[in-house]
């Protein structure tokens, strides 16, 4: 049996905020400013029947810079919630994407930005 919404809810925000308590003092930039975009999002992630996921950084995979590898089209135009967004991970070579299967396991949506807590903004809209 699954537990009700708001139960779960609950629980993703309590684990949440447990696990961004025990973030030591100093943590990497990254990390401080990852755990700042998903407290102020309060768990608002988009509903999902299936995966969500978050990545950071993808295109250093590749050893490319975000300009290179959103030239090869990892990511439409209409993934980015602006075009500021997609400049600024451009000139910042830093870039968030947030994917998730509303439905099924089939389809999914992105949402790519410069900014976590505005990829999470959009994928939340």
């Amino acid at each position: 049996m699954q537990p009700d919404k708001s139960t779960w809810e609950s629980r993703v925000a309590e684990g949440l905020s447990e696990c961004l308590s025990a973030l030591p003092a100093g943590a990497a930039p990254e990390v401080a400013l990852a755990a700042a975009a998903i407290r102020s999002a309060q768990a608002g992630f988009p509903a999902h029947k299936a995966g969500l996921m978050i990545e950071h950084n993808p295109h250093l995979g590749n050893y490319e810079t975000v300009a290179e590898w959103v030239a090869r089209r990892e990511v439409d135009d209409d993934d980015w919630p602006s075009p500021e967004q997609r400049d600024k991970a451009i000139a910042t070579d830093t870039l968030w994407l947030v994917q998730w299967y509303p439905e099924t396991p089939v389809g999914f949506r992105m949402v790519a930005a410069a900014d976590l807590a505005e990829a999470l903004k959009a994928a939340s809209e």
